[in-house]
C-alpha cells in the first residue's frame, strides 16, 4: 500500500471536565481530568495508521517531557515518526480544554514547536516525498510551509488532501490549484466562499482550482463534487 505523509500539528491536550465554566477570578474543582494526544495533524496520522495505511508524520515537538508522550502515542499507533524533529526553543504544542456537562468545550491552543515547521524544515524532509502517494495537511502549521509542501507534493506526483481547519484568511489563491481533495465542514465552507449554499460553495472552490470538494455535513453525511451525483446513508457507515 502507498505511503501517506501527514504534515501538521502535534499537540498534547489537557482536558478538564467541569459542571460549568468558571467566572473571572473563580476557582472550580473539575469532575475529571485527562491528558491526551492531540493536534489535527497527529490525529489524522493516527487515524490512517489504525486503518493500516503506512503513515509518516512531518512535524515538530518540544524538548520536554510532553514530546516523549507525543512520540510514544504516535509510535504505538503505528505512525512512522522519522519526519518529526525536536525544537530547541519552544515546548510541545498544547491545548487547554474545558468540557461542560452539555458537551460544549472551550479551547486555548499554544502552538509551541508547531510554529517552527518552516520552509527549511520542509526542504530538510523532502526526501520522504519520493516514496509517498498522499500528502495530508491542515492549517495548524505556518501557511508558507504548507504551500511549499503542496508544491513539492505535485513535483513528486503525490495526491494532496487538505482539511482547511482552523480556517485562515489569506490572499494567495494559488494554493487551491495544488489541492486534489478539500474537506471543509459547513462553517469552513461558508468562511471560504461567503455562501451558505453548499453546492454553490463547492462550485466556487472548484472554480479556484480545487480538483474535488467533500463537504462534511455532520449527521447529514457529506456533499461530494465528483462527476456523478449519488447519496450516502451516513448512518450505515458508523
Amino acid at each position: 500500500m502507498k505511503k501517506a505523509l501527514v504534515l501538521g500539528s502535534i499537540n498534547i491536550d489537557f482536558v478538564s471536565f467541569v459542571s460549568r465554566y468558571p467566572h473571572p477570578g473563580e476557582t472550580l474543582v473539575s469532575n475529571d481530568f485527562g491528558i491526551f494526544q492531540g493536534g489535527k495533524g497527529a490525529n489524522q496520522a493516527i487515524a490512517l495508521a489504525k486503518l493500516d495505511v503506512p503513515t509518516l508524520m512531518l512535524g515538530k515537538v518540544g524538548k520536554d517531557v510532553f514530546s516523549d508522550f507525543a512520540l510514544s502515542s504516535l509510535k504505538e499507533s503505528g505512525v512512522d515518526t522519522s519526519g518529526i524533529s525536536k525544537s530547541q526553543k519552544n515546548s510541545t504544542g498544547s491545548a487547554s480544554i474545558w468540557v461542560n456537562t452539555q458537551g460544549q468545550n472551550s479551547i486555548i491552543i499554544y502552538p509551541g514547536a508547531n510554529g517552527e515547521v518552516d520552509e527549511d524544515f520542509i526542504i530538510q524532509y523532502e526526501k520522504f516525498f519520493d516514496d509517498a502517494f498522499w500528502l495530508l495537511t491542515q492549517f495548524e502549521v505556518p501557511l508558507k510551509s504548507i504551500l511549499l509542501a503542496l508544491k513539492l507534493a505535485k513535483e513528486h506526483g503525490l495526491k494532496t488532501i487538505m482539511d482547511p481547519a482552523p480556517i485562515k484568511k489569506f490572499s494567495n489563491n494559488h494554493i487551491w490549484e495544488l489541492v486534489d481533495y478539500l474537506l471543509p465542514n459547513e462553517i469552513e465552507l461558508k468562511e471560504l466562499t461567503h455562501t451558505e449554499d453548499v453546492l454553490k460553495g463547492i462550485r466556487i472552490l472548484k472554480s479556484r482550482g480545487v480538483k474535488e470538494v467533500i463537504v462534511k455535513l455532520d449527521k447529514q453525511g457529506a456533499a461530494i463534487s465528483f462527476p456523478r451525483k449519488f447519496e450516502i446513508d451516513w448512518s450505515k457507515l458508523r
